[in-house]
Order: C-alpha cells, then sequence, then structure tokens
C-alpha cells in the first residue's frame, strides 16, 4: 500500500498512473477526483459511531449543538466536523481528536491546530479593543 494513499490496493504504479491521469488538470490545479480520492484516503478509519458519538457528547455537554470555535450554538445544516489537529498536520479521525463547529468558523481555522486558533483569536480581540 502507498503512504499517501490508504486506499486498499493502492501501490506505487497505480498511485503514479492515478495521479498522472487525475491529479492535475491542463491549467496545473487538482482536479475534483483528486480530492475526492485525498478524501477518501483520509477519512477511510472514520466511522459513522465516531461521529455520532462526537455530535452526541456535544449535545450533552451543551444541551443543543455548539460550535467549539466560537461556542455559539449550531443551526441545522450549518455544521462540520472538525480535526482539532488537523489531518495534514499529523492528525487523527479519533474521538479525542473531533469536535462539532460553524462550517465558516471550521473554514476559517484552516489547517491551524485549536491552540493556534485560540491564541490568534485572543490577539485579535486585544487589537479591536
Amino acid at each position: 500500500m502507498n503512504k499517501l494513499c490508504k486506499i486498499e490496493g493502492c501501490n506505487e504504479k497505480h498511485f503514479a498512473e492515478w495521479r498522472k491521469q487525475y491529479y492535475q488538470t491542463p491549467s496545473g490545479k487538482a482536479s475534483n477526483k483528486a480530492h475526492s480520492h485525498n478524501r477518501r484516503a483520509l477519512t477511510n478509519d472514520l466511522t459513522k459511531e465516531t461521529v455520532q458519538l462526537v455530535y452526541e457528547d456535544n449535545i450533552k455537554k451543551y444541551g443543543t449543538l455548539t460550535c467549539i470555535l466560537c461556542n455559539k450554538p449550531i443551526a441545522f445544516g450549518e455544521d462540520s466536523l472538525d480535526h482539532l489537529t488537523p489531518l495534514t498536520r499529523q492528525g487523527t479521525n479519533n474521538y479525542v481528536n473531533l469536535g462539532v463547529a460553524h462550517i465558516i468558523c471550521n473554514s476559517k481555522k484552516g489547517t491551524k491546530t485549536l491552540e493556534e486558533w485560540f491564541n490568534k483569536n485572543k490577539k485579535e480581540a486585544k487589537l479591536c479593543q
């Protein structure tokens, strides 16, 4: 199995052929097929039971679905699963590394760790005062 691809049966030859065929468009950008392939590879060990437990525990803790980044309630359809330490920074799909956040908050957090996110927001809050 290729280190870059966690899909079963993927080897170096398969990955090289796949990358050549699908990864880059003529403009040099990654294609949608590349994004979906990478997403499948990264979330291969994420189970729906783990996701359900994260959501249930969030509701138990706060009384309603609440964003771990801004601590505000999340309206239906505005939620996303957040990796506290992003997968791109050696995070995992383990329960302890997952939380629920607004789609917008999660997008703004990007590849920052939870600690980096809170440190940045504290500095910005001080500048605004």
